[in-house]
Order: C-alpha cells, then sequence, then structure tokens
C-alpha cells in the first residue's frame, strides 16, 4: 500500500472514531466517565476530532487533498449551521 493509500485508510477510519465517543456521550452523558481508562466522554469526543483534524491536515500537507479556500469553506459552514437550525 502506497503512503497515500494507508493515509486516506486512516483518514477512513479516524472519521468513524467521532461519532463512537458521541454515541458513549449520549448514552452514558457527557459528564460520564469510561470503566477501564477514566477518560472523560467530553474529552473523547475533542480528541477524536482532534485526531481526525490531525489526519486531514496530513493529506493537505502532503498534497493528497487541496484545501478549499476560506470563502467556500465558510460558505460550507454557514449552509451547514443554518440546515442545523432549522431543524432546531
Amino acid at each position: 500500500m502506497k503512503s497515500s493509500e494507508n493515509l486516506l485508510v486512516t483518514t477512513m477510519e479516524e472519521a468513524n472514531e467521532p461519532s463512537m465517543a458521541i454515541s458513549k456521550a449520549l448514552r452514558f452523558g457527557v459528564g460520564g466517565q469510561h470503566c477501564e481508562t477514566g477518560e472523560g466522554n467530553n474529552y473523547s469526543i475533542i480528541k477524536e476530532y482532534i485526531q481526525l483534524r490531525t489526519v486531514m491536515n496530513m493529506l493537505f500537507d502532503q498534497n493528497i487533498l487541496e484545501p478549499l479556500s476560506g470563502l467556500v469553506a465558510t460558505a460550507i459552514e454557514l449552509d451547514k449551521i443554518k440546515k442545523i437550525e432549522k431543524y432546531q
């Protein structure tokens, strides 16, 4: 497996981790802790997000993906906020 493929697979795996951490927080509370590690659910969600962001940045740094312009990224963020707020 090429380095770029390995990094894409790693990104795919990391993209699933926040979902699992959020699921645990929904089941046991954001303030809850993992029974074996003692790691808090709040901490776990943020840690998994940072790890995903890190591998995404590696994809950009290694020119595997081309980052979007700031204006495009902001437009995507604002569109997502609008969609979420519509159903709250």
